[in-house]
């Protein structure tokens, strides 16, 4: 800094001279650690001010006697949520974001140019679009009981990772993978590429909860997820964990769980066990045939 002082000073033109101190005043400023780029002027400010509004278009009723109703807004997503935003403020309960991934193809405008692979300024022009429309589904979203979902590829997952830390430090995050293309998507010398990903952002009370089919159900409805419980690969044996080996016992008539025994010691005989009445032993077996475990102790189990 000091360097940069003495070079400021050696500046004859006094009103530059300022100037020139004044900027570099306030960049000290700014943040040292996290994203930082340029605030891009919003899409469309070169045209003029622009006051969304919405009008009535057309409508389809096919349930009239039903109280349940959609809307279809067509509009650029930035005005429409500002309208949003002043409507229904702390009052949606999920968002759900598809945003251009800024790939470099000509399928994204900012300013009503297309960016391309050869803007220098594309990812801070790409995260300056983002922030907008994040704040302004940060004031949507419902602070107790909600969640935000944005899809995104390896191009920009970690900018917008940071971006949405900044932005919500009150909220909880996961980012999970999405296979899209199981024989995978080439890249010219690179790794092909099966998945995308997801970014959950829960706010207040907002959970994820499981089932065997449906990790959304209410928590009410879970079932057991057999098959994930069981331990694979050669450290899933029964001699590698034989204190992962015991029996969990149901009911023979609707499969209600009853509780678990104790771990078996190897040598012991499965078949010995006796099950409370009415009840019947079930043990991890691999597809095989062979005696594996469980994924967690007889205890954890009872916990879980």
């Amino acid at each position: 800094m000091a360097a940069i002082n003495d070079l400021i000073a050696q500046i004859k033109d006094e009103d530059l001279r300022l100037r020139i101190e004044a900027e570099v005043k306030r960049l000290l400023k700014h943040k040292k650690f996290g994203l930082v780029f340029e605030d891009h002027l919003p899409e469309g400010l070169t045209e003029g001010s622009i006051y969304p509004c919405l009008r009535m278009m057309d409508q389809v009723h096919h349930a009239p006697h039903k109280s349940l109703w959609h809307a279809l807004i067509e509009a650029d997503n930035y005005y429409a949520l500002q309208l949003l935003a002043y409507l229904y403020p702390g009052m949606v309960d999920c968002i759900y974001i598809d945003p251009p991934y800024n790939t470099g193809a000509r399928d994204w405008k900012y300013n009503n140019d297309f960016v391309d692979s050869s803007d220098q300024y594309r990812h801070s022009k790409w995260l300056s679009m983002m922030k907008r429309r994040l704040l302004l589904a940060k004031k949507l979203l419902n602070p107790r009981d909600s969640v935000l979902i944005v899809t995104i590829d390896e191009k920009e997952y970690l900018h917008l990772g940071c971006l949405l830390e900044e932005l919500f430090p009150e909220a909880r995050m996961q980012m999970v993978s999405d296979v899209i293309n199981p024989s995978g998507s080439s890249r010219k010398d690179m790794f092909s590429r099966s998945e995308e990903y997801i970014f959950f952002v829960l706010f207040g009370e907002a959970k994820v909860v499981y089932n065997n089919n449906n990790m959304l159900y209410p928590i009410e409805e879970r079932k057991a997820r057999w098959d994930g419980l069981v331990r694979r690969g050669a450290t899933g044996r029964r001699s590698a964990r034989p204190y992962l080996f015991y029996p969990i016992f149901l009911r023979k008539d609707s499969g209600k769980f009853v509780g678990t025994g104790k771990p078996l010691p190897i040598g012991q005989n499965r078949n010995e066990i006796v099950p409370p009445e009415d009840c019947f032993a079930l043990f991890p077996i691999s597809a095989n045939g062979e005696e594996a475990t469980w994924g967690v102790s007889n205890e954890k189990f009872i916990d879980k």
